[in-house]
């Protein structure tokens, strides 16, 4: 499985519960990753394909300090209950637009 979001905008892509904020949301959900891991099962996800920015600034192009996390966790990778895996693999690709990236990693 995979969401691919960052734990802050949790509740922007299909909302939450009334009541309910992004974090609070990723914590309910990482009590129940430690209720089946206690049972002795391994929860393995998907560290989704954007790489470090995630979803949420998947070109690297906020400013970090803006409302965008720069560089995050992907939920629920973030989580200490589950064993997340992925790859990276870059494409050079002429047709390209240009892009001003303003973190330190997405420059190198």
């Amino acid at each position: 499985m995979s969401w691919g979001w960052s734990i802050t905008k949790q509740c922007s892509v299909n909302g939450c519960p009334s009541g309910i904020d992004s974090i609070a949301y990723a914590k309910r959900v990482d009590n129940e990753y430690l209720k089946i891991n206690a049972r002795g099962v391994t929860i393995v996800v998907a560290s989704g394909d954007a790489g470090a920015p995630g979803r949420t600034n998947e070109m690297c192009t906020e400013n970090p300090g803006d409302d965008v996390d720069s560089i995050n966790a992907v939920f629920p990778c973030a989580s200490h209950w589950v064993t997340c895996v992925g790859a990276t693999f870059v494409m050079n690709n002429p047709n390209a637009p240009n892009i001003t990236y303003h973190s330190p990693l997405c420059q190198q």
